[in-house]
């Protein structure tokens, strides 16, 4: 039996920083926030409970601080109970 999980897939506006990267590649920063978000939300959840379901949560962080960081980490939150709360109610 395969374990569930949480992924984040988060990505930064390119024109809401002065240092633009490669297109199709992950800058340095972009996935340090991948990271914190995806950390963030494993350590709230009780993965057991997922069973062998993946959840895919996709930020955008407008600008990379620690305000919009914290923002996307409450956004992405608030989508992985909605997501939950759905697919517990259709067993």
């Amino acid at each position: 039996m395969g374990d569930g999980g949480v992924r984040d897939a988060a990505a930064r506006d390119e024109h809401a920083h002065a240092a633009r990267v490669s297109a199709g590649r992950v800058g340095g920063r972009t996935q340090e926030i991948q990271r914190l978000i995806g950390r963030s939300l494993r350590a709230v959840t009780k993965m057991e409970e997922l069973g062998e379901r993946t959840v895919t949560l996709d930020c955008d962080v407008i600008q990379a601080d620690g305000g919009t960081r914290t923002a996307s980490i409450t956004g992405a939150f608030v989508a992985l109970v909605l997501a939950v709360n759905r697919c517990a109610s259709r067993t």
